[in-house]
């Protein structure tokens, strides 16, 4: 997951071929995982799917508070 995310700084179109794989993994128990897959798809997706994906984001982190998710999305978005 690693490695696409950072090839989809280059080749972005190359990497929107794994979207839908990507977007399995937004509910993995490991959260670093899910963490990538999301900062990956924003990197790779279309505008009309950011609306979507935000939505998954939150509804995936719904044990945090508000401001904890935002923090965390926030640094891995700089990450």
């Amino acid at each position: 997951m690693r490695t696409l995310s950072e090839v989809a700084l280059t080749y972005p179109v190359v990497v929107t071929k794994c979207n839908d794989d990507m977007e399995a993994l937004l509910s993995d128990a490991n959260r670093s995982i899910g963490t990538l897959a999301i900062t990956t798809l924003l990197k790779t997706g279309e505008e009309g799917s950011v609306d979507r994906l935000m939505k998954q984001v939150l509804q995936s982190t719904s044990f945090c508070s508000s401001a904890v998710r935002w923090r965390r999305f926030s640094l891995a978005l700089l990450d």
